[in-house]
């Protein structure tokens, strides 16, 4: 199965836990309950990743997999804690600076190595 299809499963399987719950605790239940708020917020960005999967796929190729982990720790990070936003998005952006700080020192002062 294709990874487009894994995420659009699991993100509509995290939505119907969410729906589950608030039919049988209500819909204030529901939103009130810390399992399924991260629920319904983790399934919405499954689907929308599986929605932006063709574009996500290019840029996927640019970053190497440390910076992608990065980002996915960022992005749990503000799944389960919303107001820590601003910290995932400095956390993402000093692995960026460093990324490309690395990359401009490699290419200024080691282009006879490389």
């Amino acid at each position: 199965m294709k990874q487009r299809s894994l995420l659009a499963i699991a993100g509509t399987l995290l939505i119907a836990i969410f729906v589950a719950v608030a039919f049988g605790d209500g819909w204030q239940g529901a939103s009130h309950s810390f399992f399924a708020s991260a629920s319904a917020r983790a399934g919405l960005v499954m689907l929308a990743l599986a929605l932006a999967w063709p574009q996500l796929v290019p840029l996927w190729k640019r970053f190497p997999p440390w910076f992608w982990g990065t980002v996915l720790l960022a992005l749990v990070i503000v799944l389960l804690r919303p107001r820590l936003l601003l910290l995932a998005m400095g956390l993402v952006l000093a692995v960026a600076a460093i990324h490309g700080g690395i990359g401009w020192i490699t290419k200024t002062f080691f282009r006879d190595r490389l």
